[in-house]
């Protein structure tokens, strides 16, 4: 018995120890290391099991931390380098891991084609995709102000939801003609991109030369901005996940005086125009101490009560990427919201006019290697946005609540909407009884792509292929109606101005707006390395229609371009490209161009004088020059042709009967044609201190020619006609930009510097103009966007004064009114003693200034952008007091008043009627335009790959971050914005946003 008891016990032991035996050896390791790449650590490369959901990524030193089991691999993968496996055998210490990179790892976007940092003979700059999702805005041109040299944005709207405008400008502006954007590629195909979710942006670049532009030809002298969008790569799919909430405020809206003050100016302005001060009670400032009626005698702060302190914004992407040696695949969907600022939007129970604005983007890119020859691409993308408003504009509602006085209640006392026959609307009624609408965007964008490489004809060569398309879909319906404003008398009676209506009952067509660009392109490249010698040339051929609503016959544009690249030793580079470039807008004979450019490139750093130097790593000396084209030049649809145009009309007989009449517009010049730049630049690149620091700096000088002009101005109105628009005017527009961008790591401490800016100045070099001017009335000799002006003397102090001064051609003066230098000693005040003043509406410097930290998990970035040289007359009413019976601001203080300040006003006489006198620009409405601003900052806190390897995710982070949080300027005094000067006054206002976020990858 003993002994069965012992051999039992025996069985269970070794039992227990095989099976022990069998879970040690099946135990879960802790594997260690670093992942680099040219000796280099790599941040984010995926590390995951094979065949498994246990998965990290790489910090910001390389290292990671994953759990695993012996036997099993290890896969490391990352965009742009070539993914690595490693088997794990339980005696792992620390892994080393080398990737190896698919391509030079700077590669620029430039024409139809990229370039290697090695090669690159042009003049661009780039944007990495990620810097602008650190910036909480829904549309693209907010996010990038400061980032990138040669790029200036001017701000034309507020920031209404889904409505944020800007104009781009690559290195200034080079033409004095209307046309004078860039060309916005996206994925080679001409598309807009403000509505691109910055989620799917891979990267932007600025392509600013001759040589970076000349494959878009006639399309290129202002310019490229060209958008790529983000594509899979060789690894383990990867899921994102990124939540972002945010509320936005208004950034500046301006401050009025109250109605005790609002009161006591209108007394004086009414003195100021003669007249006499009613008896009426509501003319005492006495009357508004808060004791009396609030309907009879309001202080009604209009902002205050109509304008939200904030609003909120989300949006929530879903990404997954990832793919194989044979397909490879990025998807995102994404949703943003953004709602209004108005209060008194949901009064009525039929509808919520407050703007809500919601758009749903779809993107995916999928890249499929057939064969070993073939490969093709298939990129769809569309966006679904929806907007909903108030049938009153912001502009309307703006200018009401910057009109109406404070002395006028938002409702009467019997519940009825307050005005009065001066002050016919109320926001209220907007709001809550005007109407709303509803507008629907439509987008849908595809393309496919071919190559396919022909090393079994030629080795090297290949053939590839473009066709794309792009369809929009814009229609608008809504619902009206109307309201009327009751004034409340003091015998307790109400006058009514305007009529009520009941909503509409069915539904009207507000807006309408289509079109659908159809793109095709296709060509062959070649690239061969011989030894020291790197030759490579590209052929292509482009052709676009689009079709647009109306009678206009489709916007056909062509273009043959190529280039031919020889490499020697990765010394020398030179570059020939050329384009054959057309569009149908032209007569034939003038419709095509040819553009020809030449670029060379010179790798100081890979001569053999340099080559062991270890504090110079990279020295690139590079240069362009050579002819683009704009046939932009902003006359209308066919501008060679004669237009004539219904109206006039004639008068017959006795009795006075009428006919239809035409009369003529334009006269016919068949020679009309494109606008032509000759480019050049210098350009230096430079890297130091193992890449630690890096520096850019180019200097350029833009010749336009064949401006669009008109000889009209010498022409006397006897004639009866103007004559015919020609190519006559030229621009000459030159600058410099430099960046510079220092970064470093010690341990877990990791932080950069980065600064850039930009100088561009322009100067008209010919327009005909008439002769016999005197000197200052030229625009010949001064910048495209340079201010014109009065010079003021003061301010009148009596009518004696102004009977022995110059006679103003402006309308009636008066004491108090501005006193205007008579430049042309002609005693007669008008357009002609305008003088330059200040310097260009578009500012001539750009700065950018952008610093980060980290430490372990935390980082912390801020961005700050800034111009100068900037010129700005405003003649809003935060300067102009009361005129037209509006209301005031502080600067009512700083008015000529007899007898109280006339030697040290600011500005004139308060009025409550319209002087245009006064209102002309001058030296009293001058501003300086310039401004530095915090443009985003962000903070954020990435989970240790410890804690992620256990909830097998890859990472997650969470942040913090905000867009136009402070700016340094001249106007913040008075409130009011100075990128967007009427913001929050005549148009919806410039926004603030602080944003919580967390981004998932799983």
């Amino acid at each position: 018995m003993v002994k069965q008891l012992y051999k039992h016990l025996r069985f269970i032991v070794l039992s227990f120890s095989c099976m022990t035996t069998f879970v040690l050896s099946a135990q879960t390791l802790n594997i260690k290391g670093v992942v680099t790449a040219n000796g280099k650590p790599l941040a984010k490369i995926s590390v995951a099991v094979e065949n498994g959901v246990t998965q990290t990524q790489t910090d910001e030193r390389g290292t990671f931390a994953i759990s695993a089991e012996e036997g099993k691999t290890l896969v490391f993968s990352g965009k742009g380098y070539s993914p690595e496996k490693y088997n794990i055998t339980g005696d792992e210490d620390f892994v080393k891991i080398e990737m190896k990179v698919l391509a030079e790892k700077d590669v620029y976007q430039v024409g139809y084609t990229t370039r290697s940092k090695t090669l690159l003979t042009a003049a661009v700059s780039s944007l990495n995709g990620d810097e602008l999702l650190k910036t909480p805005v829904s549309t693209v041109n907010d996010a990038i102000q400061g980032n990138v040299t040669g790029l200036t944005i001017e701000r034309t709207s507020g920031n209404e939801p889904g409505w944020s405008l800007s104009n781009f400008y690559v290195r200034g502006i080079g033409t004095f003609g209307s046309g004078n954007s860039p060309l916005f590629m996206v994925d080679n195909v001409e598309r807009d991109i403000t509505q691109l979710d910055p989620e799917e942006i891979e990267s932007i670049t600025i392509l600013k030369d001759a040589a970076a532009t000349v494959a878009y030809g006639m399309n290129a002298a202002n310019g490229v901005v060209a958008v790529t969008t983000k594509r899979g790569f060789t690894g383990k799919p990867e899921i994102g996940l990124k939540l972002n909430y945010g509320l936005q405020s208004p950034a500046r809206l301006p401050q009025y005086l109250d109605s005790k003050e609002y009161v006591k100016f209108r007394n004086i302005a009414l003195q100021n125009d003669g007249l006499s001060i009613p008896s009426d009670s509501r003319y005492n400032p006495d009357m508004y101490d808060g004791t009396q009626n609030p309907y009879l005698y309001a202080n009604t702060d209009w902002y205050e009560e109509f304008v939200r302190k904030t609003s909120p914004q989300q949006s929530y992407k879903l990404s997954v990427t990832g793919g194989t040696e044979s397909v490879k695949y990025y998807l995102l969907l994404g949703v943003v919201n953004q709602m209004g600022i108005y209060n008194y939007t949901n009064e009525n129970k039929a509808y919520d006019s407050n703007p809500d604005y919601i758009r749903y983007n779809v993107k995916t890119n999928t890249d499929i290697q057939l064969s070993d020859y073939l490969s093709v691409s298939l990129d769809l993308g569309g966006r679904l946005e929806t907007k909903k408003v108030p049938l009153a504009s912001a502009s309307n509602i703006f200018t009401a609540l910057s009109t109406l006085p404070p002395t006028m209640p938002i409702l009467n006392e019997d519940g009825s909407i307050a005005g009065s026959s001066v002050y016919t609307t109320n926001p209220y009624g907007m709001l809550s009884q005007g109407g709303y609408q509803n507008q629907y965007y439509r987008y849908l964008q595809g393309s496919v792509n071919a190559v396919q490489k022909l090393d079994f004809w030629v080795k090297g060569l290949s053939v590839n292929g473009m066709f794309g398309f792009d369809s929009y879909k814009l229609y608008g319906r809504g619902k009206s109606q109307g309201y009327a404003v009751y004034q409340q008398n003091l015998d307790g009676t109400y006058t009514q101005y305007g009529e009520d209506s009941n909503l509409d009952l069915s539904f009207y067509n507000s807006t309408d707006g289509y079109y659908l660009l159809m793109t095709a392109l296709g060509g062959l490249a070649y690239q061969r390395t011989f030894g020291v010698h790197d030759i490579s040339s590209d052929l292509k051929y482009m052709q676009s229609a689009k079709s647009v609503v109306g009678s206009d016959p489709d916007y056909k544009k062509q273009t043959l371009s190529g280039r031919v690249t020889y490499a020697y030793d990765s010394r020398y580079v030179a570059e020939f490209g050329y384009s054959y470039s057309g569009s149908e807008n032209f007569e034939k004979g003038n419709r095509f161009g040819f553009f020809p450019v030449g670029s060379a490139a010179w790798i100081i750093s890979n001569e053999d004088f340099l080559k062991q130097n270890n504090i110079l790593n990279f020295l690139k000396l590079r240069g362009s020059y050579g002819l683009v084209g704009n046939s932009d030049i902003g006359i209308g649809r066919f501008p060679y042709q004669s237009q004539y145009y219904l109206g006039g009309g004639y008068v017959f007989g006795s009795g006075y009967a009428t006919s239809d009449g035409a009369y003529e517009g334009r006269i016919s010049n068949t020679y009309i044609t494109y606008e032509k730049s000759l480019n050049a630049n210098i350009g230096l690149d430079a890297e130091l201190l193992n890449e630690r620091l890096t520096l850019n700096l180019d200097v350029f000088r833009n010749n336009r020619h064949d401006i669009i002009t008109t000889r009209s101005d010498i022409l006397s109105s006897i004639v009866g006609q103007d004559l015919p628009y020609e190519n006559e005017g030229s621009v000459l527009n030159k600058g410099f930009e430099f960046a510079v961008k220092y970064q470093d790591r010690i341990n877990d401490f990791g932080y950069f510097i980065q600064a850039n800016t930009s100088f561009a100045r322009n100067e008209i070099t010919e327009k005909d103009e008439v002769s016999g001017l005197e000197s200052w009335e030229y625009r010949t000799g001064h910048s495209v966007t340079q201010r014109w002006g009065l010079v003021a003397d003061g301010f009148f102090s009596s009518q004696e004064e102004i009977d022995n001064w110059a006679k103003s051609s402006f309308g009636t003066v008066k004491p108090g009114d501005v006193k205007y230098v008579d430049q042309n000693g002609d005693n007669v005040i008008d357009e002609s003693d305008m003088i330059p003043l200040g310097h260009p509406y578009i500012p001539e410097w750009n700065f950018g200034f952008n610093l980060g930290i980290s430490y372990k998990g935390f980082d912390l970035s801020a961005l700050f952008a800034g111009v100068a040289n900037r010129t700005l007359f405003i003649t809003n009413n935060v300067f102009l007091g009361m005129q037209d019976n509006s209301k005031i601001t502080a600067t009512a203080y700083d008015t000529w008043q007899e007898g109280v300040n006339e030697s040290t006003a600011k500005y004139p006489r308060l009025t409550t009627g319209v002087v245009n006198h006064n209102m002309k620009n001058s030296t009293i409405w001058m501003q300086n335009g310039n401004y530095f601003r915090l443009q985003n900052a962000e903070i954020g806190y990435n989970f240790p790959n410890k804690l992620l390897s256990s909830l097998n995710l890859r990472e997650l982070r969470v942040f913090v971050n905000g867009y136009n949080l402070f700016s340094l300027d001249h106007l913040k005094k008075y409130n009011v914005s100075v990128d967007y000067t009427d913001a929050g006054i005549t148009a919806y206002p410039e926004m603030k946003v602080v944003n919580v976020g967390a981004n998932i990858k799983f």
